[in-house]
């Protein structure tokens, strides 16, 4: 089977299981498509400082050892790279819950990123999954928008997912252009110096039975 349509019945799979399985489903499922060095587990994120995120379905992460006997509760926000916060059913109240989560976790300090000859980001992921929800994408691209002038951008989840619905992402658009494609967050002190004139514009993307191969992707 193609990696691609197995990413697809994995999604399907993790999409149709009973109310409260959903957290070990996605993160089982994520599992199957992380390779080492990276490990995923259930666990909060914790930073030099002490600081600790709420505990998510799935936080993948940097790992010391291979296959380590006992999932770690906490990880260690340096290791971390991607937060996954899971919710059966999303409505406005649920998602803004999810919203305040993830920015906690993205908030927590991490040390400076490694000066390499190559471009390197150490910035937290943050990813909200839902398997169903009763309102419409747009419903939650406003609220989004709104949520997102309240929060500084470093803080800002990354992608919004509802299964068998869509999802909600950035793209970059530069001025007098179509966009140019997904946006993710830039390195830690990557705009210090100089800004580049692009705009961030949230989009809606109907993916349908699709949603879940195009999140992992």
């Amino acid at each position: 089977m193609a990696i691609a349509q197995e990413i697809l019945e994995t999604g399907r799979q993790v999409a149709a299981v009973s109310a409260g399985s959903l957290s070990a489903a996605l993160r089982a499922g994520i599992e199957r498509y992380v390779g080492w060095p990276y490990e995923v587990a259930s666990a909060s994120v914790v930073d030099a400082d002490g600081a600790v995120s709420d505990t998510f379905a799935a936080v993948v992460y940097s790992a010391k050892e291979k296959s380590p006997a006992a999932a770690p509760a906490q990880i260690p926000a340096d290791s971390a790279a991607v937060v996954v916060d899971a919710t059966d059913s999303l409505t406005i109240d649920t998602f803004r819950a999810a919203y305040a989560r993830v920015a906690r976790a993205k908030r927590l300090k991490k040390s400076p990123a490694p000066k390499l000859d190559m471009p390197t980001t150490t910035v937290t992921l943050g990813v909200i999954y839902a398997q169903r929800s009763d309102l419409p994408l747009e419903a939650f691209a406003e609220e989004l928008e709104r949520l997102n002038a309240a929060t500084p951008s470093r803080e800002w989840p990354d992608m919004i997912v509802v299964a068998s619905m869509g999802a909600i992402q950035y793209a970059a658009q530069f001025p007098g252009e179509s966009l140019s494609g997904d946006y993710l967050p830039p390195a830690e002190g990557a705009l210090n110096n100089y800004i580049p004139a692009v705009y961030v514009v949230i989009v809606l993307r109907p993916t349908g039975t699709t949603t879940y191969r195009r999140s992992t992707s």
